[in-house]
């Protein structure tokens, strides 16, 4: 993505996106209906959002040393894809690029992961023994991806290597040096974690020497059209597509999508939409709960198996009042069981397919206390 200024200035007036490939692939969005501001392209990660230009432009200064990053940020806001863009463009760029799940690795087997085992070290263990993840990655990056989900146990062995950059394997005491820089995601509040005593401090410290957190994109609604145009752009090329489309109607349902999965989230949609529409993305091709976003008494006739239509008529005629007063407890009556469902306001607004924002709006003119079911 190339950055268009005005002749004979540095004024940005635009950004030209260049796909190289056998056959490029043209993505064909509605005119008049959205406008995509000036666009920074950092690797494979795209923003329109001043806050989120900035974030990246610091992220940029710390890329040639060789200090700890700690991402945090909503699962889906592109946290791997920036620690994959350090690490390429960083001076480790040659080396390997090793990522983890530390949430889905057991207590039990995070020695022999993270530090690698000795042949014959434990019943099962691999006979030709097996390298760590530490020493795999040296020389690269190491991302540990939600590390906010290691036990305090894990949590000490992986300081002393974090202090020491040495280790052994399990099953031997011959100390083994690694040189791995370390790129850290969380999608929790790791400072509010240290204070309960669930993270330790001076691992928190450790990781986070550089700390960056990605807003969700619910705060930076004009990323929304860039990423949709990023995304089918992508998935042309992915599925061997001709030119994309997508109608203006579609399109203003999906900027006005509140996304609670984020980024990851739009590629999901957008990936089924595409395939759906083969190519040509409406209205028709999207979720339910997109569809009835913008309109609860339609998210909840059709969470409720209604249908949408049935439903749209009856609140039309909501001069009567007695109808009226009925969908009203009706309305009532799904989001307080959606809260009792769910123990989560997130969960339940994604639900019941609504912003946040809407969904504190039908509580208030309910008179429903969301704290009081969760």
């Amino acid at each position: 993505m190339q950055q268009i200024y005005l002749p004979g200035t540095e004024r940005e007036i635009g950004s030209l996106i260049v796909v190289r490939g056998k056959t490029p692939s043209v993505v064909s969005l509605p005119a008049g209906n959205v406008s995509i501001g000036c666009v920074a392209s950092f690797g494979e990660f795209v923003t329109a959002n001043g806050n989120l230009k900035q974030i990246m432009e610091r992220v940029n200064c710390i890329i040639p040393s060789n200090i700890n990053v700690l991402l945090s940020g909503e699962t889906g806001t592109g946290k791997e894809i920036i620690a994959n863009y350090i690490h390429t463009h960083s001076k480790r760029h040659l080396g390997p690029f090793v990522a983890v799940n530390c949430g889905a690795i057991s207590k039990e087997l995070f020695e022999s992961k993270f530090f690698g085992y000795e042949r014959g070290a434990f019943t099962g263990a691999d006979p030709r023994g097996r390298k760590g993840l530490f020493e795999c990655a040296d020389g690269g990056t190491l991302f540990l991806d939600e590390v906010g989900e290691m036990p305090m146990d894990i949590q000490a062995a992986l300081l002393r290597v974090l202090e020491t950059g040495r280790f052994s394997h399990v099953g031997s005491d011959k100390v083994i040096s690694t040189d791995c820089r370390i790129v850290a995601a969380t999608n929790r509040n790791l400072s509010a974690e240290v204070e309960r005593g669930t993270f330790r401090a001076d691992l928190y410290y450790r990781l986070g020497v550089a700390k960056f957190d990605i807003p969700p994109l619910r705060e930076r609604p004009d990323d929304i059209p860039v990423l949709i145009q990023h995304i089918m752009g992508s998935l042309c090329r992915k599925h061997d597509m001709p030119p994309a489309t997508i109608t203006p109607e579609a399109m203003e349902l999906l900027t006005g999508y509140s996304w609670p999965g984020n980024g990851r989230e739009v590629r999901n949609v957008i990936e089924s939409a595409m395939i759906c529409g083969g190519g040509a993305i409406t209205v028709q091709d999207l979720p339910v709960n997109i569809k009835y976003s913008q309109n609860l008494p339609q998210a909840t006739a059709a969470l409720a198996g209604e249908n949408p239509t049935e439903a749209i008529g009856r609140y039309s005629r909501s001069v009567d009042y007695r109808i009226d007063s009925n969908i009203s407890q009706r309305e009532a009556d799904l989001i307080i069981a959606t809260l009792e469902k769910y123990k989560n306001i997130a969960l339940a607004c994604e639900a019941l397919g609504v912003s946040r924002a809407t969904f504190y709006r039908k509580c208030k003119a309910q008179g429903i206390t969301p704290s009081d079911y969760t």
